[in-house]
This record gives structure tokens, sequence and C-alpha cells, in this order.
């Protein structure tokens, strides 16, 4: 397998969400601001024309093919997805381009930190340490914290490759089904005209498919944000390795700022994301339901084959927020860890007090979590989330079977 640098791999997610104008522009003008709203509004009507026959196929329906009825509505639900994660992206898009584009979070900000070096206070403004766009940080970053980097996207490489595999797959399948199920369209909805005569069938099937795509395109989402996420837990590893060995007033007092500069643009990254992942998370709850009916009823093989692929996906789509999350957890907190495995007790009363600062700092992790709606996001969160969904999946299926 070629290898996949991390300039590469988020280059990669920004093709792949590239349909639904989410990533924000690297240098935005005038016109091309305009522009995106356009397009965004594009977006989303076109979503919303595709989404208004599922829905009003779902309200008039006398649920007489139960299995049709089920694959309208998780079309309908995952369509759902496209427009209201474009929504919440939107109003954190400067947010967002502060996040992809440019490290310094802290840059229109003042921090006042105060270390004790000579029985003075220093107060540090991080507006004078900007670091430069992330692209620009990998390709300028030391042969160690390139490793780092490169460890990381090596981690998780196939695991995307993956995710991204089986959600294309599951698109391809609605979008060609047709062919092995000789259905005039990808999705049975009604429509107040004829769409088996041409050339209306030709049209609505490139309109669902292109819609499909955009879902596809929303699914993305989590790998763009799995690279953040990721990205700031390589710093978070990056910085522990400065303050494991620091050996001066100097370098404990960089290592700080570095650190303080940290934990604000992941909460930065947290405020962006959070929303969108309870998005991904209803949905897919919603389709592991309604898809488990099919699979556990006497559906065709194929409306079987197209749910078990699509069930996997949602659950790879989750799981790609959560292992990031909980690597993050841990990473936040291992700061602690390397500080006291420096040479402290050799040091000054100054480098000591800064010492006990950044333990008394690392000591709450950085979480992933959305008020009481999400607990905090993470591998065991994971697993009981999968728990839970499969539970209720089978509990539908015992009413589905006794009806």
């Amino acid at each position: 397998m070629a290898k996949i640098t991390p300039e590469k791999a988020l280059k990669y997610a920004k093709i792949l969400t590239y349909v639904n104008f989410t990533v924000p522009l690297k240098n935005p003008t005038r016109f091309k601001m305009i522009r995106l709203y356009f397009l965004r509004i594009l977006v989303s009507a076109h979503v919303f024309i595709a989404e208004a026959p599922l829905v009003y196929t779902i309200l008039t329906d006398d649920f007489s093919d139960p299995i049709k009825t089920t694959k309208v509505f998780s079309v309908a639900i995952a369509c759902i997805q496209a427009p209201w994660q474009l929504g919440f992206l939107s109003l954190h898009y400067d947010r967002l381009q502060m996040s992809i584009f440019n490290f310094n979070c802290c840059s229109y900000r003042t921090i006042t930190v105060y270390f004790i070096y000579f029985n003075r206070n220093i107060e540090l403004n991080f507006r004078d340490f900007v670091i430069s766009e992330m692209e620009h940080y990998f390709k300028c970053a030391e042969k160690y914290e390139r490793e780092v980097y490169q460890f990381y996207v090596d981690k998780c490489r196939i695991f995307y490759i993956c995710s991204v595999v089986s959600v294309f797959c599951t698109i391809v399948g609605l979008g060609f089904g047709p062919i092995v199920t000789r259905d005039p369209i990808p999705v049975d909805a009604k429509y107040p005209f004829n769409v088996t005569q041409e050339p209306m069938r030709t049209v609505i099937h490139v309109h669902q498919s292109v819609c499909l795509y955009q879902c596809f395109s929303s699914v993305c989402h989590s790998f763009l944000f799995g690279i953040l996420i990721w990205f700031t837990t390589a710093r978070f590893e990056i910085v522990s390795n400065q303050l494991r060995n620091a050996n001066s007033l100097y370098d404990i007092i960089a290592g700080i700022r570095e650190h303080i500069k940290l934990l604000r643009y992941a909460e930065e990254i947290i405020t962006a994301i959070r929303t969108s992942i309870l998005i991904v998370i209803i949905i897919v709850t919603f389709s592991i339901v309604t898809g488990g009916l099919v699979i556990v009823s006497n559906a065709a093989l194929v409306d079987k084959a197209q749910f078990v692929i699509l069930c996997i996906a949602g659950l790879f789509e989750v799981y790609a927020y959560a292992w990031p999350a909980d690597y993050l957890m841990d990473a936040s907190t291992s700061v602690a860890d390397a500080i006291y495995e420096s040479e402290w007790f050799n040091q000054e009363h100054a480098f000591k007090t800064n010492v006990l600062y950044i333990l008394f700092r690392s000591q709450t992790p950085l979480t992933i979590q959305v008020s009481s709606m999400i607990p905090v996001l993470s591998l065991n969160y994971f697993s009981s989330y999968t728990s839970t969904a499969f539970s209720y999946l089978m509990t539908l299926r015992v009413i589905f079977i006794e009806d």
C-alpha cells in the first residue's frame, strides 16, 4: 500500500467532503464567500427536493410492504444529515477555518499566565506566538514531529479506508439497485407523475443518485473531523515529549506556552464538531434499528445485503469519532506523567512551581460530550451504544414478528 502522509490524508478528506461545500476556504474573498453560500443553498435545496417525496411516501403509506417503507424511511433519515450538518458547520465556519488552516486558536485573545521567575510575573500574549496553517505545520515539522504524525496516520489509515469504502459500497448498492431488482428508481418514493417512462425515469434516477452521494459526502466528515482530533492527539504527544525533556526554566515555560495554546485549540475543535457528532449518533441509531428490521425479516437477499452494509457503515461512522476521542482523553492527561518523568527534582524552585501548574491542569482530561445527551465519547461509550442499539433492534424484532 502506498504511503499516506498527513498532507495527503487531509487532502483526501477535503476531496471526499467537497461536494457539500462544508470545508472552509483557505483565502476567502468576498466573491468566493458569496459563491460558497450560494452553492450551499443549492446543496440544501437539492436534498430537500429529494426529501419531499420520501416524507410523502412515509406519511401516505399503508405499510402493506414493510420492506419498502423501511427502505424509504432509512434513506429519508440519511438524507437529513446533509442539510442538518451543513447548517451547523456554517454556524462554526470561522472556528473550523481557524482549526483547519490556522493552529493559532488564541491569536485574537489575550490570555494571561503567571509564572514565578525571579519573583516576577510573566504575561504571555498568544498574539505573539502565531503558528501558521495546519498544512504548513505539517510541512515544516521537525523530524521527530513528523514521525509522530506519520505514526498516527499509519495507525488509523486502514480503518478509515475501510470505513469510506463501506459507505461508498452502500451508496453504490442503493444507486445501482434498480439494475438487479428491476425497480425504476433507486428509492421507490411516490411522485405526482409517472417515473417509469423516459426521460423522467433517468432524471429521477440521477437526482436520487446525486442525493445519495451527498449523503456519502456527509458521512465522510467523520474522516475530516477524525484528522483534526488525531492531529490534536499527536500535538499532545509532542508537547509531552517536550516537557519530558525539559532541563531548564526556559524549556518548561516554552512547554507550558504550547500546552495552553493546544488546550485552547482542542476546545475550539470540540465546540465545532460535537453537534455534528450528536447528529451522526441520532441518525445512525435510526438507521441501525430500521435497517436491522429488514435484515431479520423475510426480505430479499439484495435488500438484506444493502442494509447489512448500511449498518456496518453506520457503526464505522460512530467508531470514527469514538476512537480518536478516546485517545485524546489519554493524551491530554499523559502530559502530567511526562512532566513528572522529567528531572524536576534537580531543578530550582521556579521550575518545580511550574511543574505543579502542569500537573494540576492535566488532571482533567479533554472530553467530547454534548451536555447530558451524549456522555463522554470514548470506546466504552461506543460499546455501550452498540449494545443499546441492538437491544432496541431486538425489542422491535419481537414486536415485528408478533404482528
